[in-house]
């Protein structure tokens, strides 16, 4: 079974579920603009790409993952919020924290949460100045 038949993805629903967390953490105007279908839609895919590499054995760390966490940083910054690399960084330590966006995330494949957020920290850590 491939990762997209694995895994459904995150919807407007899903999104919602999360929404008056996210509103506490990062405000109201912030959540109302990321909760568009599109948005979803790409990270998604960012996400089905990262599950992909790590089924075929890249590490984390590697290039390919750096390019997905770059698109991934692009699509927060362009469309939620003016996001630091700090704020960045903490949004993929909640990915594996966080219970429900863990579980959720895992549905890619059992440590995708973590190997994201492996691969956000590399990016941080070069990034960061």
């Amino acid at each position: 079974m491939s990762n997209e038949e694995k895994f459904v993805g995150f919807t407007v629903q899903d999104n919602a579920k999360y929404q008056h967390c996210a509103i506490k953490e990062y405000g109201e105007e912030m959540v109302l603009k990321s909760n568009s279908t599109i948005i979803i839609d790409v990270i998604n895919r960012l996400f089905i790409e990262f599950a992909q590499n790590m089924s075929e054995g890249l590490s984390a760390i590697s290039k390919e993952n750096g390019d997905l966490v770059a698109e991934l940083y692009q699509v927060i910054c362009e469309n939620a919020f003016d996001c630091t690399l700090e704020d960045f960084s903490g949004i993929a330590y909640a990915y594996v924290k966080n219970p429900e966006f863990s579980k959720n995330i895992n549905q890619f494949g059992e440590g995708v949460s973590q190997y994201i957020c492996d691969a956000v920290q590399e990016f941080v850590s070069k990034h960061i100045r």
